[in-house]
């Protein structure tokens, strides 16, 4: 269980159930609108990057789409530079990653498509980390 209380005039207690990373941006944003906010999750949140039982596919890699990307910047500022920082990888979808189309690769191309890759565990504990700030 996360709990976050706010220090403004707001009133009243949201409660959000579940500490999935839908969860958390969602409990990020009910701080603008709630003195409290509450997760509840079953798992224990690890005090740094690791996996969850509840999120079996954590080991499978991660990618923060342009989207999500400004979605967190905007919640989170400084979020991206921050997972960089802590091993995420910026990477460019036609120069970086191998591409297939009908069977055959695709030549390596400068795209203006970046994304963020990451594990899922750095980057949920990004974001816990910024929740408990």
């Amino acid at each position: 269980m996360f709990q976050q209380e706010m220090n403004s005039n707001q009133t009243g207690h949201a409660i959000v159930i579940g500490g999935s990373i839908a969860g958390m941006l969602t409990a990020r944003i009910l701080t603008n609108h709630f003195a409290q906010v509450t997760v509840i999750e079953r798992d224990e949140l690890p005090d740094g990057p690791a996996f969850r039982k509840g999120a079996p596919h954590a080991r499978h890699a991660h990618g923060l789409l342009v989207r999500g990307q400004q979605i967190m910047e905007d919640l989170f500022p400084g979020m991206t530079e921050a997972l960089w920082a802590q091993g995420a990888i910026p990477t460019n979808m036609g120069r970086d990653l191998t591409l297939y189309i009908g069977g055959a690769r695709v030549k390596p191309f400068e795209a203006d498509l970046e994304i963020t890759g990451s594990s899922r565990p750095l980057l949920e504990n990004a974001i816990y980390s910024r929740l408990r700030q």
